[in-house]
């Protein structure tokens, strides 16, 4: 999508100012500014690029936490000391491991908060189009999304997070020469626990037999709401482009004339 360029401001100078005519012009041409400035604020272009861009932003906080939880559960396979401290059970304090686990514990945390903001976010943006062709096709594509037993556990472990507890993580290692494999696991009786999972995740649970690999729901899911929002974006730069330009319109009057008035 086309940004709205950014207009710039810039005082007359004070020798300027002094005088009677110079003031009375100024005053004029403040006027016409801050009409300018209101017209762009409250211009569609303007808005429209603006809730794309947050939704952007949203998208990135999202997909940076998957990223960050992605590298986490990779380390111990490049560290095989690392690997070792996780499935150590000496009964004394291990620092690395509670490092580990703490920060397991931060980024999953993030990550299935950050969806819901997204999944929020996005509803308040296919909003504005509701009645259009990208509107049936978004919800299309976002049902496709939401049938997904990974996706629908994934905004099912948010309410488990909430409203009963962080997930205990266990770990698996498998020493081989010169190569270590490395699996974070979730207990699955103790998810089950919990009576507000959908059935649609009580399944997807049950099918994973004791233990979830918690990569997996994670990964599976990353990767359709990648899809779906380079769908959403690519189609964002056609949605609304003559109110953009309309909008790119009234901030070019607006530097026009206070380059005017600097000249």
């Amino acid at each position: 999508m086309t940004a709205t360029r950014v207009a710039v401001t810039e005082p007359g100078s004070e020798s300027e100012k002094g005088r009677p005519e110079q003031r009375r012009n100024d005053d004029v041409v403040d006027d016409r500014l801050e009409r300018l400035r209101l017209a762009i604020a409250e211009h569609p272009g303007t808005q429209a690029d603006t809730r794309w861009s947050r939704l952007r932003r949203t998208h990135a906080l999202l997909a940076s936490n998957l990223r960050e939880l992605s590298r986490l559960i990779d380390r111990p396979e490049g560290d095989s000391w690392l690997a070792l401290d996780l499935v150590s059970n000496t009964g004394s304090h291990n620092a690395a491991q509670e490092a580990f686990f703490d920060e397991f514990d931060r980024l999953l945390h993030n990550a299935v908060a950050a969806i819901g903001t997204l999944i929020d976010h996005t509803r308040i943006v296919a909003r504005h189009y509701e009645g259009s062709r990208f509107h049936d096709e978004y919800g299309r594509r976002i049902g496709n999304v939401a049938v997904l037993p990974a996706a629908r556990f994934v905004k099912d472990l948010r309410n488990y997070m909430l409203h009963r507890s962080l997930p205990a993580p266990y770990s698996q290692v498998d020493l081989h020469p010169q190569q270590v494999s490395y699996q974070l696991l979730i207990s699955v009786p103790a998810l089950l626990e919990f009576s507000a999972w959908s059935a649609a995740s009580r399944e997807y649970l049950a099918s994973h037999g004791s233990m979830l690999p918690i990569r997996e729901p994670l990964d599976e899911y990353a990767a359709a709401i990648d899809d779906l929002y380079e769908w959403m974006f690519t189609q964002s730069a056609q949605l609304d482009v003559a109110h953009i330009e309309a909008a790119n319109a009234l901030i070019d009057e607006y530097n026009d004339v206070l380059i005017g008035r600097r000249e």
